[in-house]
């Protein structure tokens, strides 16, 4: 593991894996979910308890981000652009858009991550797959500021 551990969260049940972190004296030192502007309510419900969790046994609430777009969500695109979200085709360019750049956006303005970078060290990115989903692991490559951890 790296210096620093950043945990994306997608507040569903893959995020359980904060708990085995917790169970395991594992500590985040961030903690994101980001946001499309079109998820289901039960999933923004499931992320306000799990920051409240969070802040209680790990000392770090969740963080939202949002995509800065033209486009109020994801939803929003589709209906305006008239085309159904990239997923639908077999790409991922929506979870990239959506979801990965503004982690990014943070990560590159954060004091910490900054740090962590000028130092020559990269951040762990842990991320919440399910043992089923091993494809969408493997598509993630190690770069110069990141490597990746499926736990």
């Amino acid at each position: 593991m790296s210096d620093f551990l950043a945990v994306l969260c997608g507040g569903g049940r893959n995020s359980a894996m904060l708990f085995g972190m917790y169970e395991r004296g594992i500590v985040p030192d961030i903690i994101t979910f980001a946001d499309t502007g079109g998820e289901k309510p039960e999933t923004y419900q499931a992320v306000e308890l799990l920051s409240q969790w969070c802040d209680s046994h790990l000392g770090q609430t969740i963080l939202t981000v949002h995509k800065t777009s033209m486009y109020g969500s994801l939803e929003d695109q589709s209906l305006r652009t008239n085309t159904l979200p990239s997923a639908a085709y077999g790409w991922r360019s929506c979870s990239d858009k959506w979801k990965i750049q503004p982690q990014d956006k943070l990560m590159n303005n954060f004091p910490p991550a900054q740090d962590i970078w000028a130092r020559g060290l990269k951040i762990t990115k842990a991320l919440g797959y399910d043992a089923g989903e091993r494809r969408r692991g493997e598509s993630m490559k190690e770069s110069d500021k990141y490597r990746f951890w499926f736990p």
